[in-house]
């Protein structure tokens, strides 16, 4: 029976062939991420241009073939929950917003859309929730950081248990990638408590 020898090449030429399979394998994928980055990004533009001239069949149009393209891209998905909320389709807008939150935790943006969005629908729990994530994923210097903190503040006014929660935090300071569970005060309870004029 034929067995075959164990066979090592010499650690420089092991070395070498690796370097030139990663250089020969890895180079065009990484220029085609970037080929389609840039078209995306290019997508974005146009839809964003096309949503400032009040185009937004267009622009959800460019931004969807951004998407298309680049699915982490958060950005583009805040941009259309802006024109879903415009069109007066909040389930929409609130899915793409959450769908950005997602792909990109850091995208501070989305957390003040999703913050306005649930205030809107008269969800302050959930509002509260937003509000205190773009309080931590701003700079200091950051208009919306401080606006942040003001709602936080004025929804604690009327559940106290926000504010009690946002001092906790601000206390120990913990990043918005820490558990934050206000999921354990009731959402029909705050439906009862406000009333959307």
């Amino acid at each position: 029976m034929f067995q075959p020898k164990n066979f090592f090449l010499p650690k420089p030429l092991t070395c070498l062939l690796l370097i030139i399979y990663a250089c020969f394998f890895s180079s065009p994928v990484f220029a085609l991420n970037e080929i389609f980055k840039q078209e995306a990004m290019q997508y974005r533009q146009l839809g964003y241009e096309a949503q400032k001239k009040g185009n937004l069949s267009a622009a959800l149009n460019y931004y969807q073939k951004a998407v298309g393209i680049a699915p982490n891209y958060a950005c583009v998905y805040n941009d259309m929950g802006i024109i879903f909320e415009t069109q007066g389709r909040t389930k929409a807008a609130e899915e793409v917003y959450l769908k950005a939150a997602s792909v990109d935790p850091g995208y501070a943006y989305t957390y003040t859309n999703l913050a306005l969005l649930y205030e809107q629908k008269g969800d302050y729990l959930a509002a509260a929730k937003y509000w205190i994530r773009r309080a931590y994923s701003g700079s200091p210097d950051d208009p919306w950081v401080s606006k942040a903190q003001e709602r936080i503040n004025e929804i604690g006014k009327i559940i106290p248990e926000v504010k009690e929660l946002y001092c906790a935090r601000e206390s120990i300071n913990k990043r918005p990638s820490d558990a934050f569970t206000i999921n354990s005060y009731s959402t029909d309870s705050a439906d009862n408590i406000y009333e959307v004029r």
